[in-house]
C-alpha cells in the first residue's frame, strides 16, 4: 500500500523524519517539564537517572523553540499521545489499582523491548 497527500504525511509523522523530529523535540518538552517540577530542593538528592533524563533540556532553548515550532502538527500529536499515556498511569496510580498500573508498564516494556537494543 501506497501512502499519499495527507494520509501519507501522517505516516511521515510517525515515521523517518517526522518520527525522529517529533520524538527529539517530544523528549525535550518531557525533560523540560521533569526539570521544571523538580522541586529545587530535592535536586541535590537527584541521582543519574534524572540527570540523564533531563540532559536533553540543557540544549539551546532558541534552538529547540525552533524545531518545536517549525514542527508543530507532528509535535503536538506526540506530546498529545504522551500526555494521554501519563493520564492512564497516573489515573491509575491515584487509584491504586496495581493491576492496570502493571499492565501499562508491561505495554510500556513491550514496546521498548521491541526495538531489540
Amino acid at each position: 500500500m501506497r501512502a499519499t497527500g495527507p494520509q501519507y504525511e501522517s505516516v511521515r509523522g510517525l515515521s523517518g523524519r517526522g518520527a525522529a523530529v517529533s520524538t527529539a523535540a517530544s523528549a525535550v518538552a518531557a525533560a523540560a517539564a521533569v526539570a521544571t517540577a523538580t522541586p529545587a530542593a530535592t535536586r541535590r538528592f537527584t541521582a543519574g537517572g534524572w540527570r540523564d533524563t533531563t540532559r536533553i533540556a540543557a540544549g539551546d532553548p532558541e534552538l529547540w523553540a525552533d524545531i518545536l515550532l517549525d514542527n508543530a502538527a507532528h509535535v503536538a500529536g506526540a506530546m498529545q499521545r504522551i500526555a494521554a499515556a501519563a493520564e492512564k498511569m497516573l489515573v491509575a496510580i491515584e487509584a491504586g489499582d496495581r493491576r492496570r498500573l502493571v499492565s501499562l508498564l508491561r505495554r510500556a516494556k513491550e514496546e521498548r523491548d521491541a526495538l531489540g537494543n
